[in-house]
């Protein structure tokens, strides 16, 4: 039984500033490799190959299961690959943020699937596979986190984090992943865990319904030194809320120290879970900069979302971290319920004062399943689709259009955001400050001026949903 994970290329060619391993992908194959199921895993924009050489690899290698990971701003590219590759295999599963969501529907956005995976796979594919093995490829597997076109599985039972396999580093090719806060190279990324005990309406970890789950610290930081043995000199946590458990971060960073790791990493936290002695923790353990969901510096807009936190607790994590030399990241958002262009220029006037390393600016976008989904329905408020981010001109984010907000005024607010953001002496003294080579100097050149193009060309088109 051949099985292949794939991860498409893009259908444009992006910035060489950011490029991240498909982590899902590789707990898959990990899992599979431990129980003695043959996998190969193909990242195809790592390993540069165009749409012609992975339709090329695919025809050759022949698989008997096809398994694409599927999330919603990108599912277009997810779908194009089914189709591009369903003549040369004999299954194919997509799993993903987007098929728990969606379920049995994605048969009719994809009509070349087999089998849609729902919740965390990688129980459920190693059952798949097997099953395809025992019963002659067989069209219905009646699998627990499985739908097939006859049965739905059921819900399959998150694993055991801890019993999941260390990733299988040695499938990907390590040397071809950036990020743009990476201050060293080879960079690497983690999840060292799922979920998130909060419940925010536009967050897609309220689709799951598993809550916060974490590998223990001991795991976490066994792993981080895997990956330091495999060369890597900088981490990137994906986690959404690292900070959710403050006593296994500090012992993750009493470990880290402990075992004298020389990597550098960053994280991501809420502005209501992390305190001055935390983050001067995170500092001391290798730490150099922590996102933060600040979305919006009024009150009205927070509690709108149901975010939980308060404007004074932002601006003391901001301060804290700063003090601490920890660079910060701001998520910021356009288009919320009830604000106006005058808010969203406040909150970009609070980043600034409060001297952000960096504010990532996006439209308040609408995941299946959510909370913010299913109000924007029964409000019957829009969607704007083909909203490109600079990073990844695949994006398409469904951006709520609510009252106050029509497509022209978001496209205005996101524009002139982003020009506040990044046309900035500090932004541009950072983005040059984390380079080490003549490589990554070139990197930026190139992401700059592919981001003031973007800046300068920006289109937000209305569509009913």
């Amino acid at each position: 039984m051949r099985t292949l994970l794939l991860r498409p290329p893009p259908i444009r060619p992006l910035g060489g500033g950011f490029r991240v391993p498909p982590l899902g992908l590789l707990s898959l194959a990990s899992s599979m490799l431990d129980q003695g199921l043959p996998v190969a895993l193909i990242d195809a924009a790592a390993e540069g190959l165009s749409w012609a050489d992975m339709v090329h690899h695919v025809r050759l290698m022949r698989p008997d299961l096809l398994g694409i990971s599927v999330m919603t701003p990108v599912c277009e590219v997810a779908y194009r690959a089914a189709r591009a590759l369903r003549p040369f295999v004999r299954h194919i599963v997509l799993g993903g943020p987007h098929p728990t969501a969606m379920g049995r529907e994605v048969f009719r956005e994809c009509p070349e699937a087999d089998f849609v995976a729902t919740g965390e796979g990688e129980h459920g594919l190693v059952h798949l596979v097997r099953a395809l093995e025992g019963r002659g490829g067989a069209e219905t597997v009646r699998i627990p986190g499985i739908i097939d076109r006859q049965d739905d599985g059921g819900a399959a039972p998150p694993p055991d984090l801890d019993a999941l396999p260390l990733p299988a580093v040695h499938l990907l090719p390590v040397g071809a992943y950036r990020h743009p806060l990476a201050t060293r190279l080879p960079m690497f990324t983690m999840v060292t865990s799922r979920g998130c005990p909060c419940r925010c309406t536009f967050c897609a970890q309220s689709v799951s319904r598993t809550g916060w789950r974490g590998h223990s610290a001991e795991r976490v930081v066994q792993e981080m030194g895997r990956l330091e043995a495999f060369g890597v000199r900088y981490v990137a946590l994906y986690d959404d809320n690292f900070t959710a458990d403050r006593d296994r971060v500090v012992s993750i960073c009493r470990g880290l120290m402990e075992n004298g790791s020389r990597l550098a990493w960053k994280c991501e936290a809420r502005v209501d879970m992390v305190d001055d002695e935390l983050l001067g923790l995170l500092a001391r353990a290798g730490c150099k900069t922590v996102g933060f969901g600040i979305e919006t510096a009024n009150q009205a807009g927070l509690d709108r979302l149901r975010k939980g936190t308060t404007v004074d607790q932002a601006r003391n994590a901001l301060r804290q971290a700063r003090r601490h030399g920890l660079e910060t990241l701001a998520y910021v958002m356009v288009g919320i319920p009830g604000e106006s262009l005058d808010d969203v220029r406040y909150t970009m006037d609070f980043c600034l004062a409060e001297k952000v390393s960096v504010i990532q600016v996006a439209t308040l976008s609408a995941l299946p399943g959510t909370a913010l989904w299913e109000e924007a329905r029964e409000e019957g408020w829009a969607f704007a689709g083909h909203v490109r981010g600079l990073l990844d001109d695949e994006v398409s984010r469904t951006t709520v259009v609510s009252p106050g907000w029509p497509p022209a005024r978001l496209e205005a607010a996101v524009a002139e955001a982003q020009r506040r953001s990044y046309l900035r002496a500090r932004f541009a003294w950072a983005a040059l400050s984390r380079c080490r080579s003549v490589p990554q100097v070139a990197a930026l050149v190139r992401d700059t001026a592919r981001g003031i193009r973007a800046l300068a060309d920006r289109r937000v088109v209305s569509r009913p949903r």
